[in-house]
């Protein structure tokens, strides 16, 4: 057994739904700032973990469970409640995880190894963005700290995937397992928070205060942590002006109104790809979508510089691929690959028997400017060919989620998705078990390259995730469209918002300090 402090098989890089750090600091309470306060445009979908949104929406569960395994500011993986951990072998299938002694929740129970089992196994019941990740794996706990992780499958992420980017790694204690609902609105971890529903209210402000029983009570940095729920970022801005509010997530289209303030520093990151997701490939809702020459047509119709223009201005980039330059699967060769040509994408809708065109709904984050402008430009495009997208904003990322879930949208618009490895991608969004392919679709070449990419060594797993997105971007799974920045901004008295080299997410909250 040993520490591992980088990927296996992998470069050490993040997934974009998720918020990265580590736990752990010299300071004590006594000489931080009592309270910390985020503006966030939306409340959390859920407070349990194995049904909450990553990304930003990891600020709301962050403060209350403690991972396995955490994220240093240098984009390392540090120990968390595991001190140890590392592969078994060299098949990346055997992997254990050690836990600190004497590890207790925040109500007092011991944490063991078989907290940590159970935990995983009411994990991958729910319905998160990261939960089918851990669908193939059977955890045993060897003693009360020690756990034994089995892959039926090749897979060089297990480090990533119990660390404080991914939820699973999240330990819940056995009264929250007892308490599916109540998992919902309170909080059942070994985090240095607890949930205050006493000084809360439901979509409006949620609060935390210290957990007595954290392991690491020098890792607590504030008497108290709320996140407030401001849905209008321009709101969320003269919050954060005013003092109100300590930080929040920026947004391309208000850089320039915080660039000139003294009082506000600004992290910011090229991690972020926002497009459609075709998710209907079978045509069970959008039957014209099930011909790969339709969808090879709807990337044609787009004018991505144009649309990348309109939506975010000078950030936003073009592109052809679901991959973020400089991240893992992105493949320089493959831009380029559907360049604006209304009448090559007319010619294929006729060739598919949809020469008059055809409609299908699409939902999207309409409290985000960048994708309300991106998808509203794309519909105007997609007209000149034939094609009428019934859109429907969705005002928060619950219903966004309620309607991707739903199987009424054929294709949906996802801001957020981001640099992170193509395994996990492919877990995420392009295998017929993941949670993006609510419509299970066994798409043409995705099992044999996805076989390929999980068995590659280390010194081919760059071209077997290029060869992967190659596959996506073949069949046009999707239609990607820009990639962008993703914006921190915050009072420059608060210390340790950072994206960390290769991670495609902020640091975790609990590592701020005033």
């Amino acid at each position: 057994m040993f520490r591992r402090s980088a990927m296996v098989g992998a470069a050490v890089i993040a997934l974009a739904l998720g918020i990265t750090g580590c736990t752990g600091s010299a300071n004590t309470p006594s000489e931080e700032s009592d309270t910390l306060t985020v503006g966030m445009a939306t409340p959390p979908v859920s407070l349990d973990p194995s049904k909450a949104a990553a990304g930003f929406g990891l600020l709301y569960v962050d403060p209350a469970y403690a991972s396995l395994i955490n994220t240093s500011e240098d984009g390392e993986l540090i120990p968390g409640l595991a001190e140890e951990w590392g592969y078994v072998g060299d098949d990346n299938k055997t992997f254990t995880l050690t836990l600190r002694p004497d590890l207790k929740f925040a109500d007092g129970t011991d944490l063991t190894a078989q907290s940590v089992v159970d935990s995983v196994a009411y994990f991958v019941t729910g319905s998160g963005p990261t939960n089918s990740f851990f669908r193939n794996l059977t955890l045993t706990a060897v003693d009360d700290v020690t756990v034994e992780v089995v892959s039926s499958e090749p897979n060089p992420m297990l480090p990533f995937l119990f660390s404080n980017t991914i939820l699973g790694g999240d330990i819940i204690s056995a009264a929250g397992l007892a308490d599916p609902e109540g998992l919902a609105s309170a909080t059942f971890g070994a985090g240095p928070y607890v949930y205050d529903p006493e000084q809360s209210v439901a979509e409006d402000h949620y609060v935390y205060t210290p957990n007595e029983n954290f392991w690491d009570q020098d890792a607590i940095h504030f008497d108290k942590i709320e996140i407030k729920v401001i849905p209008q970022i321009q709101s969320q801005v003269q919050a954060l002006k005013s003092g109100q509010i300590d930080m929040m997530a920026g947004d391309p289209s208000v850089v320039s109104t915080v660039e000139d303030e003294e009082s506000i520093a600004i992290a910011a990151a090229p991690i972020v790809w926002n497009g459609v997701y075709l998710l209907d490939r079978e045509g069970v809702v959008a039957p014209a979508l099930a011909d790969v020459r339709v969808r090879q047509a709807l990337n044609y119709a787009v004018d991505r510089e144009a649309v990348a223009r309109a939506a975010y201005g000078e950030a936003g980039t073009p592109i052809d691929q679901a991959a973020v330059q400089g991240f893992d699967g992105y493949d320089p060769d493959l831009e380029g690959t559907y360049p604006y040509d209304p009448e090559k994408a007319r010619e294929l809708l006729e060739e598919a028997g949809y020469g008059d065109g055809f409609t299908m709904a699409v939902n999207y984050q309409s409290f985000d400017p960048g994708s309300t402008k991106m998808i509203q430009a794309v519909a105007a495009q997609w007209a000149e060919i034939g094609v009428t997208l019934e859109l429907k904003g969705n005002t928060n990322f619950g219903e966004w989620v309620g309607d991707l879930v739903s199987k009424n949208f054929p294709a949906t618009v996802l801001n957020g998705t981001g640099g992170q490895p193509q395994y996990l991608d492919a877990e995420f969004a392009w295998l017929p078990t993941s949670i993006m392919n609510v419509f299970q679709v066994s798409d043409p070449g995705i099992p044999e390259a996805f076989n390929t990419l999980a068995t590659a060594s280390a010194d081919d797993s760059g071209a077997a995730a290029r060869a992967f997105q190659k596959v996506i971007v073949d069949n046009a799974l999707a239609v990607p469209i820009v990639q962008f920045d993703a914006y921190a901004f915050h009072d420059t008295d608060l210390k340790g918002v950072v994206f960390a080299p290769g991670i495609a997410a902020v640091s975790s909250i609990v590592t701020w300090t005033k």
